[in-house]
């Protein structure tokens, strides 16, 4: 992900107790979790070769919950839109849209089932944690509507963002401000990598905790 996790914990002097991450990919951002003392970690992850990756890697630890689903707003089996290109990093549950436009390398030639779950019935002990990451190229709306409970006893929620149809159906960031000031919290860190992409990374502080 594109903003740096210490910078926005020192930044925002979060005490962070535990981090759910959905669609954490190989799990990338973990040596950062380490350096910040986070012991306590859900990861989420839908796609096979992702998810065997990490079981392999975090089999035996015990403080570390590792679920092969996918997350959204309703419950069931769906299809997700697969690519190999780029180590599966831009795999969605929605059609790619102006993603095809902006990165033509990505091709999009394959398809997995996968089987998606609400991310509150999932996560027990929800006051264990109090760091949420999404990363699942324009599903994240559909992440936080079926965890709007989880989302609920977050300090900190570090998500990718859109700013236009980047898949189709995603939800854009006007609309994600909207839906997370309900509950609490604003936007405080955008970062757009290109002038030319819709897709960025934002962070959300619950607005209690801003000085």
């Amino acid at each position: 992900m594109l903003i740096e996790i210490p910078e926005i914990v020192k930044k925002y002097d979060l005490k962070i107790k535990g981090v759910i991450q959905v669609g954490c990919h190989w799990s990338e951002e973990h040596s950062v979790f380490e350096q910040l003392g986070i012991t306590k970690i859900v990861y989420i992850e839908p796609c096979k070769e992702a998810f065997e990756i990490i079981k392999a890697k975090f089999n035996g630890n015990k403080d570390i919950v590792l679920h092969k689903v996918a997350c959204g707003s309703k419950e069931g089996e769906y299809t997700m839109f697969v690519s190999h290109n780029n180590q599966g990093q831009s795999n969605s549950l929605l059609r790619p849209n102006l993603h095809l436009q902006q990165h033509p390398e990505v091709v999009f030639n394959d398809h997995e089932n996968v089987k998606v779950v609400l991310l509150d019935n999932i996560i027990e002990n929800k006051d264990d944690y109090n760091l949420l990451m999404l990363d699942v190229q324009g599903f994240e709306g559909e992440v936080l509507i079926g965890g709007i409970e989880t989302a609920e006893k977050m300090d900190c929620i570090y998500t990718e963002c859109n700013r236009g149809q980047t898949y189709s159906g995603n939800m854009e960031i006007e609309q994600m401000d909207l839906l997370l000031e309900s509950i609490g919290f604003i936007r405080t860190d955008t970062y757009w990598p290109s002038p030319n992409w819709t897709w960025g990374d934002c962070i959300y502080i619950r607005q209690s905790l801003l000085k």
